[in-house]
Order: structure tokens, then C-alpha cells, then sequence
């Protein structure tokens, strides 16, 4: 009876991997599992976790975009002080050259 069972459940297992592989007009259902109860459970509980991960890797995604933009405003700020402190300096220099010649 046990031997039974396990080639049943075997052979439901089969017939639920190639699901989705056979073309839509050849599909049957697949054989109803003795312990339905609890398969529906881990079904729901697997779609449940894979739906977390699929949030989970968004979030991640989205971090990571926002943590690029952030070091790219970082390096373009800084850009733009070692411009303006040139800028400065440049205009410094003239400021001083021309105290020199004027005096």
C-alpha cells in the first residue's frame, strides 16, 4: 500500500514538472494528490516566498539604483567645488596680479 502511494505521488510529481512544458491543448490536470491538504499549503506558502523574493529583489534594485545616484551626485558635487575653488583661485590670481601692477 505504501509502495503504491509513493509511486502515485512519484508519478504526480512528474506530471507537475512538465506542466507547463506540454502545449496548452495536450495539458491535463494533474492527478489529485491523497494529501492535498498540505501540498496546497506548500504550494501556497512557495508562491507566497517566491512573491517575497521577487519584493525583496525590487528593493534591492531600487537601493542600489538610488545608492548610484547618490555617488554619482557625490562625485559631480565635488567636481564642481574642485571647479569653483580653481575658479576662485584663478580669480584670486588675477586679483593679485593686478594689485601688483596697479601698485
Amino acid at each position: 500500500m505504501i509502495a503504491i502511494l509513493k509511486k502515485a505521488k512519484k508519478i504526480w510529481y512528474q506530471k507537475m514538472l512538465h506542466w507547463d512544458k506540454t502545449p496548452v491543448h495536450q495539458r491535463r490536470r494533474p492527478l489529485i494528490s491523497i494529501e492535498r491538504g498540505s501540498s496546497l499549503n506548500e504550494a501556497r506558502c512557495l508562491t507566497e516566498r517566491k512573491k517575497q523574493e521577487l519584493i525583496d529583489a525590487e528593493m534591492r534594485r531600487e537601493m542600489e539604483l538610488h545608492e548610484l545616484k547618490k555617488r554619482k551626485l557625490e562625485k559631480d558635487i565635488e567636481i564642481i567645488k574642485k571647479i569653483k575653488g580653481e575658479e576662485v583661485l584663478n580669480f584670486l590670481l588675477k586679483m593679485s596680479s593686478y594689485k601688483y601692477i596697479s601698485t
